[in-house]
C-alpha cells in the first residue's frame, strides 16, 4: 500500500485467504469500481504431485471477474504469485500474470505492474517489455497481453480530490 501512496495512486487493500478471493472479490469491485485489480498472495508448484498450491484459487477469482467485465481494457488484472500456473492465469482472463518461468516473485512485483499500467497513457498500447524491465523478476517473473494503459490527461490540469 505504501508504494502506491509513494506513486500517488488511490488504492484498496484487503487481506484474505487465497481460498476467499473469488467470493470476496466482486463487492469490492462494486464497491470501488477500480480499473486495475491486483489478485496476489501465496503459491508454489509441488514437484512431486505436479500440483500448485494456489493457483486454482487466483484462476477462480480472475475467471469470477471475467464474468461481470468481459472488456480486457475494461478492467486490468494482474494476478498470481510465486510460481503460478501463468498460462491458465492468462487464458482465465488475467491482464499480466506470474510466473512464465515458474520462478519466485518479488513481492512488489503486482505493485510495479499496477503502477505502470495505471500511470500509462488510455489511448496508447502499453509496451510490455518495458512494463515487465522495471520489475524485479522481468519477464521469468510475468508475462501480459497487450492492452491500453489507464491513465486519461486533460488539459488545463487541475488537481481533483
Amino acid at each position: 500500500m505504501d508504494y502506491y501512496k509513494n506513486n500517488k495512486l488511490k488504492c484498496n487493500g484487503y487481506i484474505y485467504k487465497e481460498s476467499e478471493f473469488s467470493k470476496n472479490i466482486i463487492n469490492k469491485i462494486k464497491l470501488h469500481d477500480p480499473n486495475i485489480v491486483v489478485i496476489t498472495g501465496h503459491d508454489a508448484f509441488n514437484k512431486k504431485t505436479h500440483k500448485y498450491r494456489n493457483s486454482l484459487y487466483f484462476i477462480d477469482t480472475v475467471k469470477e471477474i471475467r464474468k461481470y467485465y468481459k472488456d480486457v481494457n475494461g478492467i486490468l488484472i494482474v494476478a498470481g504469485a510465486c510460481q503460478s500456473d501463468y498460462v491458465n492465469l492468462i487464458k482465465a482472463g488475467s491482464t499480466f500474470a506470474s510466473s512464465p518461468s515458474g520462478i519466485n516473485i518479488h513481492c512488489l512485483d503486482p505493485a510495479i505492474i499496477a503502477t505502470s499500467l495505471a500511470l500509462s497513457d488510455f489511448d496508447k498500447l502499453i509496451d510490455i517489455k518495458s512494463v515487465l524491465s522495471n520489475t524485479n523478476s522481468n519477464f521469468d517473473g510475468y508475462g501480459g497481453i497487450i492492452i491500453n494503459g489507464k491513465l486519461i490527461k486533460g488539459f488545463p490540469r487541475k488537481d481533483i480530490n
